[in-house]
């Protein structure tokens, strides 16, 4: 099935929906000292135990590099939406954000998911 068959899939099946439908995702920071492999690693479990979502912490400032964790998990999960929770316009430029989520949609298969 291709990337916009399965988009399509998905949008059609949340628009036949009959039921109200609660989604539950978990929300992390990764910080220096652990391994950025921390993040994947949670992100495949978490989409095992059945959660929707995994968001990751992102800030220059007080964690590891968000994205290429986000990657990591992309390419090691298959369900689960993934994202920056959230992403700051002010340190990181728009253009520079919206190349970074299509990249991390295009590896995810549209799973990727942004909070600003």
């Amino acid at each position: 099935m291709s990337r916009a068959q399965k988009v399509h899939t998905f949008t059609t099946d949340l628009q036949n929906s009959q039921e109200d439908v609660m989604r539950v995702g978990f929300m992390m920071v990764l910080s220096p000292r652990e391994p950025i492999l921390r993040f994947p690693d949670i992100a495949v479990h978490a989409e095992k135990a059945g959660f929707d979502m995994a968001w990751l912490g992102e800030s220059q400032m007080i964690s590891k590099d968000a994205y290429t964790a986000l990657t990591l998990a992309a390419v090691n999960t298959e369900r689960i939406l993934l994202g920056p929770g959230v992403a700051n316009p002010v340190t990181r430029h728009p253009t520079v954000l919206a190349n970074t989520m299509a990249a991390l949609n295009e590896l995810s298969d549209g799973r990727a998911v942004l909070g600003i």
